[in-house]
């Protein structure tokens, strides 16, 4: 289905399969994806190109190419999506700024969410699981908040390079082979993580890794003499380059499944379906 410069339409229950891609939008602005399926496609399951201000909500990528591809398109917001069992990437941002990522589900791909030189997006509470070489990837992509995501039993959680500036609050990284890695980034923030992987962080610079609190570390091996709950010695990451955790947290960081941020709940309240314009094949 190729839709090019509609504006403010619905699209909802549709399935779409065995196509070249399952739902193209182009240059398409405030319309409203809700409960679609695309799956066996044999490129992308759902494509927004140079598109704004979309909603795409609780719809299925399942077995294409790729899941949900993202590109030149700003102000997109993607909510309780699934994107499984695509051969490459779950979701994709190419050069895509300012898009909310919410509440998604990422499973068996072969790279969960991928971002590349894509500013200012919001990653909030996304399932990021069992992807075959990575959970989330971040490439030439700055200012950026990621809060609240699980990223399990992925060949590794976060793979950052060539990015700064981002801030990585409140994700949940265990049983990952690799946790975290930033490779050649610097001015990124991270606080308030859980960490209980194989190998926990790498950081070939000196991002921050500790606000008043820092983070927890399954193999932190560390002594709280006074109590407060904030090791006494750093988490060292990397002692060549001076990256370390110095307020390492003695428990698992525990925090609410329910947090969504404001942006999110106005994109919740447009989805007004009685009212909206409706295409469906």
């Amino acid at each position: 289905m190729y839709l090019e410069e509609v504006e403010n339409c619905l699209l909802f229950n549709n399935s779409l399969s065995h196509n070249g891609a399952g739902i193209i939008l182009n240059g398409a602005e405030s319309n409203i994806l809700y409960n679609n399926l695309a799956y066996l496609n044999y490129y992308d399951g759902i494509d927004v190109f140079g598109g704004k201000d979309n909603i795409l909500y609780e719809n299925g990528a399942m077995k294409n190419s790729l899941g949900v591809y993202i590109e030149n398109s700003t102000n997109n917001t993607l909510i309780n999506n699934t994107a499984e069992l695509n051969e490459f990437d779950g979701i994709d941002l190419i050069g895509s700024d300012r898009n909310i990522i919410y509440g998604n589900h990422v499973f068996k791909n072969e790279l969960g969410i991928y971002s590349e030189a894509s500013d200012g997006n919001y990653l909030y509470n996304n399932t990021v699981n069992i992807n075959y070489w990575g959970g989330i990837e971040l490439l030439n992509s700055n200012d950026s908040i990621l809060f609240g995501n699980k990223i399990q039993k992925n060949d590794i959680g976060i793979y950052q390079e060539a990015s700064t500036n981002n801030t990585f609050v409140n994700n949940n990284l265990e049983l990952n082979y690799g946790g975290i890695a930033l490779y050649a980034s610097d001015g990124n923030v991270l606080y308030l993580n859980n960490f209980n992987n194989e190998i926990n962080a790498e950081d070939d610079n000196k991002n921050t890794w500790n606000t008043t609190e820092g983070n927890y570390w399954s193999d932190y091996t560390g002594e709280d003499s006074d109590g407060n709950g904030i090791g006494d010695t750093p988490y060292i990451i990397n002692e060549t380059s001076g990256s370390a955790d110095f307020r390492p947290l003695m428990e698992p960081v525990v925090y609410s499944d329910f947090f969504v941020p404001s942006k999110v709940s106005l994109s919740i309240k447009q989805l007004d379906l009685p009212e909206a314009a409706a295409l469906e094949n």
